[in-house]
């Protein structure tokens, strides 16, 4: 079952080191009338061993992804995560209709 949390981006970090194993793009949402963060995951942990790299494909998505989570914080706008506990990789993120 999918849950939907509605607040502004806290956060994004980005960790481009394929090569390392640590590979990931991390970004933290402050849901609305709450002092906590959610931290959700973009990608993680491309383990060359075990997973195949990103295609040029992977990185064009990637790249649209950050700028979205960017504008999103540097704006302070509110955002919609829909994600299906208990990980955290979200399943959809967009601009909350104002």
């Amino acid at each position: 079952m999918s849950v939907d949390v509605t607040g502004k981006v806290s956060f994004l970090k980005i960790n481009p080191s394929l090569y390392d194993g640590d590979d990931s793009c991390l970004f933290g949402v402050i849901p609305t009338g709450t002092t906590y963060v959610d931290v959700f995951a973009v990608w993680w942990g491309q383990n060359l061993n075990q997973q195949p790299p990103p295609t040029a494909a992977d990185w064009v998505l990637r790249t649209v992804q950050i700028a979205m989570i960017r504008d999103a914080l540097v704006n302070k706008l509110d955002v919609v995560v829909t994600y299906e506990p208990p990980a955290n990789t979200f399943l959809t993120l967009r601009l909350k209709a104002t």
